[in-house]
Formats: structure tokens, C-alpha cells, sequence
């Protein structure tokens, strides 16, 4: 399938994002600085890269990954 990347998924929308997309078969990168996720949010069978979206390095990490796609969930109230 797909190789998606989603931004904010050790967060609880995130996260939960990442388990349905799991469940059909996509390939998921999770990027979060956890400063409100948690390792324990995200599912088994994923891959984690600790970053902050902002981040210049963000741009090597998806090229490296090979992004189809990216679901933004990463935000501060």
C-alpha cells in the first residue's frame, strides 16, 4: 500500500489514525517531539522518528522514509 506519514501520532487523534491505517495495510512513519504524545500511544507496527515539525532535519526524515503521503495532527491549543 501506502507509505503515509503522520505527524502528532503518539497523541490520541494520532494514534488512532495510525492504528486504522495499520489495519489496512499502509506502511506508517510516526514523527512526534512528545511534548504532549506518548510512546505508549503508539501501535505495534509502526515506525517513530522523535522530531519536532519544525525541524529543518523533517525534510531528510521523509525523504528518507519515502513519503506518499503526510496526515497533520501535530498542534498546540
Amino acid at each position: 500500500m501506502s507509505k503515509i506519514v503522520v505527524s502528532g501520532g503518539a497523541g490520541f487523534i494520532g494514534s488512532h489514525i495510525v492504528e486504522d491505517l495499520l489495519s489496512r495495510k499502509h506502511e506508517v512513519l510516526v514523527v512526534d517531539n512528545l511534548s504532549t504524545g506518548s510512546r505508549q500511544n503508539l501501535p505495534s507496527g509502526c515506525s517513530f522518528e522523535e522530531i519536532d515539525i519544525r525541524s529543518k532535519d523533517l525534510g531528510v526524515v521523509l525523504e528518507k522514509f519515502g513519503c506518499e503521503l503526510l496526515v497533520h495532527t501535530a498542534a498546540q491549543i
